[in-house]
């Protein structure tokens, strides 16, 4: 007889699984990190006038704003965790997954591990960056890093050779 293994390493297997997609996959990593910090540059910036409104509730419009990059990173994130879970029912791999003793619940919190690893980078990246957003420089700088971020993720190679192709 095997001995059960814990709901925790359960979940453990489906994570790893769900982390290693979610990072072979560079654009659910660039964009729900990138996109939302640069819209807050460009706001940032842009919409400074709004604090002379009387009655506005701060003197700094990026203060205002600051949870607006979160939310929008958050929604990046669960459309991706969404569309990860339709893309394995889709596969079947789901029902092949039914034929063993996984229970449903360390599938469906497995399935969130990488999720949970983009929103936390995304978290680390935003709020590092809104630190050190201070004037506009810092923001011109900020935002050219991003786009060298992404440039040079976008041009690295995925570790996947292209003879996959060649064999369908």
């Amino acid at each position: 007889m095997t001995p059960e293994v814990s709901l925790v390493q359960q979940v453990g297997a489906v994570a790893r699984r769900s982390v290693t997609r979610t990072l072979r996959q560079r654009a659910l990593l660039v964009f729900p990190v990138l996109f939302p910090l640069i819209l807050f540059a460009i706001n940032g910036s842009a919409l400074s006038a709004a604090t002379k409104i009387p009655g506005f509730p701060t003197d700094s419009y990026r203060a205002f704003a600051l949870a607006i990059p979160f939310i929008q990173g958050a929604l990046f994130v669960s459309i991706s965790a969404g569309t990860d879970l339709a893309r394995d029912i889709e596969t079947g791999f789901f029902n092949r997954l039914a034929l063993t003793p996984l229970r449903g619940s360390a599938l469906l919190i497995g399935q969130l591990g990488g999720a949970f690893v983009v929103a936390a980078l995304q978290s680390v990246v935003n709020s590092d960056s809104q630190l050190f957003a201070h004037t506009k420089r810092q923001i011109v700088a900020a935002f050219t890093a991003c786009i060298a971020l992404y440039s040079t993720a976008s041009s690295a190679p995925s570790g996947r050779g292209s003879s996959e192709s060649s064999h369908r």
